[in-house]
This record gives C-alpha cells, structure tokens and sequence, in this order.
C-alpha cells in the first residue's frame, strides 16, 4: 500500500516514468487498478492505479493522499470531525454538523484516539527530521489534541519547503505517513512512511 498526491493522469506519468518508489527503494511500474469504489465527499468514485516493483516484484494499491483505507468517506471530512473533537465538540454535535452519522464518527475517534500516543510520538521524530529546532507544546486537553498540535507544525515546516509540499493538507500528511492506516481497524504500519521527505523514521506500531 503506497499514497500518492495529485490526480490520476499525474500519478499515471509518474508510474510510467518510474518517478514512484517501493519501500525496498525499488522502481514501481503499471500493474492494472484495484476495484472502484465510492467515496463520500468526493465527485466522482475511485479506482486506484496498481504498481508493481522492478526490483522484489511485490505490488501496491496506489492510494489517494486524500484519502484513508477502510474508509468511504474523504479524508477531509473525517479530519474535520477529528479538529472539532480536539476542539472538545462531542460526537452527535459532530455527526450533525458533518451530516455523517454519529456511530461512523465515533468509529474513526476510537481508532485515532486510541492510537494518539503512538500517533504523537512518531509525529515529534518527524519533526525532529524536517527542523531541528527545539519547540515547545502548551499542553492539551487530550493526548489527541496534542498530536494534532505537532502535526500542524510539521505540516508548517513541509509548507515552508515550496514546491509541491506548499499545498500539502493535514489529512494528506496524516494518510501519508501512516500509509492511509490511521483510522484501519488494524494498524499495519511498519515504521513511518517519510519518503516524501527523503527519509525514514522506525516507530512502534
């Protein structure tokens, strides 16, 4: 499973010119699509490019930055729902601000919440790669609300690089560097994925 940014004849250019990378550092290229799906809060549905690498043959699912794996709804609206519960908004307020049910907010809280310890940490080793300055966090109210703190930073300092990364959202960095797993029922993450910054952090999932 690999995140990419940008619409599909993009990712479609850069897997021809073999410009998308496996983890084993290996050259992805085309390997048919996985199966098409709709997405809430998104135009139209969704089928993700397959690639395939040079080097250990595995494959990838190339999925979306903007989205998240086992979700049907865009990864901005379930950030939205995760901002507004840092906030301290309770969930059927959520779920009725969003117009999304408040069994399926509670659903992605549960995931992200219980996993914001290990969320924050491995959001500090990242930020600790991308600026080496020391910065200092005002505590708060929840562990969640926290690691949302850092990750606005980091997103800051990957805004201040230019580029590509000047247009970065926070879902997209969240969906990227956790391979889209943030909010799965199981976290199958080994380490975190930082290739867009050229480098790799090991965490314990």
């Amino acid at each position: 499973m690999q995140t990419v940014r940008g619409d599909e004849a993009g990712v479609e250019r850069r897997l021809v010119r073999g410009l998308l990378r496996c983890p084993c550092s290996g050259v992805l290229g085309p390997w048919g699509w996985a199966r098409e799906r709709v997405i809430r809060w998104l135009p139209e549905p969704v089928r993700p490019r397959r690639g395939r690498c040079r080097s250990c043959l595995g494959t990838h699912v190339l999925v979306p930055a903007v989205l998240f794996v086992r979700r049907a709804f865009a990864g901005a609206v379930i950030w939205a729902c995760v901002l507004a519960r840092a906030a301290g908004s309770k969930i059927v307020a959520i779920g009725a601000r969003f117009g999304v049910a408040a069994s399926t907010v509670a659903s992605w809280l549960r995931r992200i919440t219980g996993r914001a310890p290990w969320w924050r940490q491995m959001l500090m080793d990242v930020l600790a790669l991308v600026d080496s300055r020391v910065y200092l966090f005002l505590p708060a109210r929840t562990v969640l609300g926290d690691a949302v703190a850092v990750l606005d930073v980091v997103l800051a300092v990957l805004r201040g690089w230019g580029g590509q990364m000047a247009t970065l959202t926070a879902w997209e960095l969240a969906s990227h560097l956790t391979r889209a797993h943030l909010f799965a029922p199981f976290l199958n993450v080994d380490g975190c994925n930082t290739s867009l910054l050229g480098v790799r952090v090991q965490t314990s999932s």
